[in-house]
């Protein structure tokens, strides 16, 4: 690009800003501005009204595109009379949107954000060492059966032998 001076630069920023809101991508605008990438985002990051009226134009090219969408037959910029084109078109836009804003995206993201308490995680962490404990170590609980007891079951009066033997 060519050695401009400051003013110079600011101007064209704000032919890219131009751009931008129609729509354009950032490089294609700085292209047609005469204004490299690194040179207007280092123009943005020193300016804070720049920032701010980027941000701004970004978001009035997503409605120009959005708003391309509803009659893309008649567009001037995206419109097309083949109906098969016109489809491909309107669904590079929704692509594109969907990866610019979230507003215009098709699905939406829900971000889950768990916390454990420290007790849960302490639980967690016995379990884990319980669980990989090999055969070498002693069991959790230690018991010896010493004594089978069995109990009498009690029938209901009135059940002949042939049920019982079902049962």
């Amino acid at each position: 690009m060519l050695d401009l001076s400051p003013a110079d630069k600011f101007q064209r920023a704000l032919v890219v800003l131009d751009y931008v809101a129609s729509g354009k991508t950032l490089s294609k605008s700085c292209d047609w501005a005469g204004l490299s990438v690194t040179q207007f985002l280092t123009l943005k990051k020193n300016n804070k009204e720049l920032a701010a009226a980027f941000e701004e134009a970004v978001q009035q090219g997503n409605d120009r595109m959005a708003e391309a969408l509803v009659n893309i037959e008649t567009d001037l910029e995206y419109g097309t009379n083949n109906p098969a084109m016109a489809s491909v078109v309107s669904r590079n836009i929704q692509w594109y949107l969907s990866r610019r804003d979230a507003r215009y995206a098709d699905k939406t993201i829900n971000q889950v954000v768990v916390t454990a308490d420290k007790a849960i995680v302490d639980a967690l962490q016995m379990a884990r060492e319980r669980a990989t404990r090999n055969a070498l170590t002693p069991p959790i609980v230690q018991a010896v059966a010493t004594e089978i007891i069995e109990e009498a079951v009690q029938l209901p009066v009135g059940l002949d032998d042939e049920l019982l033997q079902f049962l």
